[in-house]
């Protein structure tokens, strides 16, 4: 069986939250990215590995969102950050 890969936000990749909104910094690029609250709410999440099923219940938990809509722009997040060099894939589990 396997499984679903894991992600966890890079430790040198900082958020400031500002009013109306937040920011990543990547300290090895000096890139700035904005987060909308929701995107902010994952980045909080990948302090931990998850796993994209895992964020979307937590973002389902936590927003009234339709499931489609939500598996959809959870991949779609997770995709943008992935291109950008802002996550860690965790070793799949043995």
């Amino acid at each position: 069986m396997s499984s679903s890969p894991r992600f966890r936000a890079r430790p040198d990749v900082v958020v400031a939250e500002l009013d109306g909104g937040s920011v990543l910094l990547d300290l090895t690029t000096s890139a700035y990215y904005s987060l909308n609250p929701a995107g902010l709410f994952l980045w909080r999440e990948l302090e931990e590995p998850r796993a994209a099923d895992e964020l979307q219940q937590a973002v389902r938990a936590a927003y009234d969102v339709d499931e489609a809509v939500c598996a959809r722009d959870v991949d779609a997040l997770l995709e943008a950050l992935q291109a950008r060099r802002l996550l860690l894939r965790e070793p799949d589990a043995a």
